[in-house]
């Protein structure tokens, strides 16, 4: 399979390219270097299989669907909740880490005042 085929599967099942590459725990770079290839490797297929809860041969034989959310309806349930359980969380965090440096900064100007 070709790495633009493969490319245009993903994204034909309602994935960035970034959100594939995190499923497969690899860096987007790495992601897009594997899909520059003519004829992509096999254990990257089946990666891709095992993290999408397909069989080699369902990507390997089926056509890119529209993308959008229905376009992966045929994702395990529990596959696409916790894929979007990790996004609130990921964005849960960078609120958290954007109010403690509030926080800190607010302690600073307190402590300063209490000094003085």
């Amino acid at each position: 399979m070709t790495g633009e085929r493969l490319k245009e599967f993903i994204i034909g099942r309602g994935l960035s390219l970034a959100a594939c590459a995190r499923l497969l725990n690899m860096s987007p770079q790495h992601l897009n270097q594997a899909l520059s290839a003519a004829d992509v490797k096999s254990g990257l297929i089946e990666k891709l299989g095992v993290a999408l809860g397909l069989s080699v041969s369902t990507i390997y034989g089926e056509q890119a669907l529209p993308a959008g959310e229905d376009a992966i309806q045929d994702v395990p349930g529990e596959l696409l909740a916790c894929h979007r359980e990790i996004e609130l969380l990921r964005q849960l965090i960078e609120t958290l880490k954007t109010e403690k440096a509030e926080y800190w900064e607010m302690i600073k100007e307190l402590s300063k005042k209490l000094n003085n």
